[in-house]
């Protein structure tokens, strides 16, 4: 069994970043990847600001869900949004760091992504399936 403790956190697979009762947010290593298992609604102020990478900061969620962020080449962002209520298709609000705008989707939901200053308010309608898309950053206006 892996063991966090005996590997050292430099050589660890993975890095928890908060565990607690809101959420349990973690990155991992090899894919660099953060990861968001969130419990009921999540606030950023509820975890230590320098704990995440700046670039895949999830500030906000509304509900539970698991939300994946991983930052890509040029300030793109990878996210993955997985909802575990499948019965219930009501929209999830998702407040990212970082102004961005959806550049390709693969959902079959209706979703909005509306920057608001140096935020991004994200919000899929969610049923069962995960919804994956890649936010770039928007132009400056």
């Amino acid at each position: 069994m892996w063991n966090s403790m005996s590997m050292g956190a430099a050589t660890a697979p993975c890095r928890i970043i908060q565990k607690k009762h809101l959420a349990h947010v973690l990155w991992g290593r090899t894919s660099n990847t953060t990861g968001y298992v969130v419990f009921e609604s999540y606030w950023w102020r509820d975890v230590p600001v320098d704990a995440a990478p700046r670039k895949t900061r999830v500030l906000s969620v509304s509900r539970p869900s698991i939300v994946m962020p991983k930052g890509l080449e040029g300030g793109k962002l990878k996210l993955g949004v997985l909802s575990p209520y499948w019965q219930d298709a009501a929209t999830l609000e998702l407040a990212l760091d970082g102004s961005r705008e959806i550049e390709s989707a693969d959902i079959k939901q209706p979703c909005e992504a509306v920057a608001e200053g140096s935020s991004t308010r994200v919000e899929p309608t969610m049923g069962y399936l995960p919804m994956r898309m890649t936010l770039a950053p928007a132009p400056r206006r």
